[in-house]
């Protein structure tokens, strides 16, 4: 045994990498929520899932954000409201003045792998990443994701 002293919040940790899931449904509960301003002068709703099932990929988070208000777009507010209603109607509760409303419900997510590539403004550089494609409600079948 050596003795030696540390402490890991003295050093900057790399982060864990995850692969990106495989494109199907998951099982999950929703948990987090937060709204904030965007860059343009809009609104948009985030909530963070965590999968229960299928059991390989238990655990793993998925992060969704909704635009509910753009002050140039009518579209983006459009989708973003259509996808948070399917969101809303898969949780089980249609209609709500809280995100927390939403907290601990479980439902189907169905993901799909959005490729990498560069952004056109900022130059960056970006992975392959999981993206919600459609919710349902868990009193409807659905296979799950295969590995």
């Amino acid at each position: 045994m050596a003795l030696f002293t540390f402490n890991a919040a003295e050093h900057n940790a790399p982060r864990a990498q995850y692969d990106v899931l495989p494109r199907g449904w998951y099982k999950a509960v929703l948990g987090e929520s937060a709204a904030a301003a965007t860059t343009a002068g809009g609104q948009r709703l985030t909530f963070v899932a965590t999968i229960t099932a299928p059991e390989w990929a238990k655990g793993r988070k998925v992060f969704m954000g909704f635009n509910v208000a753009h002050p140039t777009s009518e579209e983006a507010v459009r989708i973003g409201n259509e996808q948070l209603a399917g969101l809303s109607v898969a949780a089980g509760v249609p209609s709500w003045t809280n995100t927390e409303q939403l907290h601990n419900r479980e439902l189907y997510v169905r993901l799909k792998v959005r490729k990498g590539g560069k952004n056109e403004q900022t130059g960056e550089e970006y992975d392959d990443s999981n993206e919600p494609q459609g919710f349902d409600n868990l009193a409807n079948y659905h296979d799950l994701a295969k590995q």
